[in-house]
């Protein structure tokens, strides 16, 4: 009698593994027993057979996916609203015990992680949302029955709901002589000024005085942005001279 010995996924052969009928040890090739001269029932026995390997797990906001975790984080994904967050994780052994969360506005290393305290960690029971404004990286880990963990993590993200800030003129503003104005933002991508970029690496942007209206775009990293438009007119000196006449 022939009988083959599979195992089935995420199911690992330890140096204790053996196969027995009746408790007496069978040798076996490529998977393969054979018992001879069978005249009775036999008790087939397979042992040392564990689920030794790790789930499976995915984070997924938006268009974004993550399998594994991460040890260079960017913060170069941003968002300006708020989003969601799934994970979903699998298991071919035993199969999934439970998966967790931890929220962190730094990077932090697996060893930082897997030193967090149980109570630090939220049981992931359903898609989250994540609202702006913050900085954040995903962390998860997910757990088998047999007790392996994995842990993922997502790349940094920037949630900012939030305009930039101009300061030194206002809206609908006239002013004489040339103006300047300054941005507060630390997201900033680019300052259009009547559709050409300012540089705004002084830290300040002039508007040379010329009689005319302008139109000033402020934009950061996430698609938030402010509009705003000024006339700056030039400053004439007129001199009056005396008639003797």
């Amino acid at each position: 009698f022939a009988f083959t010995v599979i195992l089935s996924e995420g199911y690992t052969a330890t140096e204790d593994f053996a196969v027995e009928a009746n408790g007496v040890p069978l040798t076996g090739a490529d998977g393969v027993y054979v018992i001879q001269n069978i005249h009775a029932p036999k008790n087939i026995t397979v042992k040392g057979v564990a689920d030794i390997t790790v789930p499976e797990a995915e984070i997924t906001v938006r268009e974004n996916q993550w399998k594994n975790f991460l040890n260079d984080i960017s913060f170069g994904i941003f968002y300006k609203e708020s989003q969601d967050v799934t994970i979903t994780a699998t298991d071919g052994g035993s199969g999934v015990d439970r998966t967790e969360y931890y929220l962190s506005d730094t990077a932090l290393t697996l060893e930082e992680i897997k030193a967090l305290p149980a109570e630090e960690w939220t049981l992931y029971e359903s898609t989250f949302s994540i609202s702006p404004d913050r900085k954040c990286v995903i962390y998860a880990r997910s757990t088998d029955q047999a007790g392996n963990t994995v842990y993922v993590s997502s790349d940094g993200m920037i949630l900012d709901a939030t305009a930039p800030v101009v300061t030194g003129i206002e809206n609908n503003g006239t002013y004489y002589g040339d103006q300047t104005f300054q941005v507060v933002e630390e997201y900033l991508k680019e300052i259009r000024i009547d559709g050409e970029t300012a540089d705004a690496s002084s830290g300040s942007i002039e508007i040379p005085a010329d009689n005319g209206a302008h139109t000033i775009v402020v934009t950061d990293q996430a698609g938030n942005s402010i509009n705003y438009q000024i006339t700056v007119y030039k400053i004439y000196t007129v001199q009056f001279v005396a008639d003797d006449t």
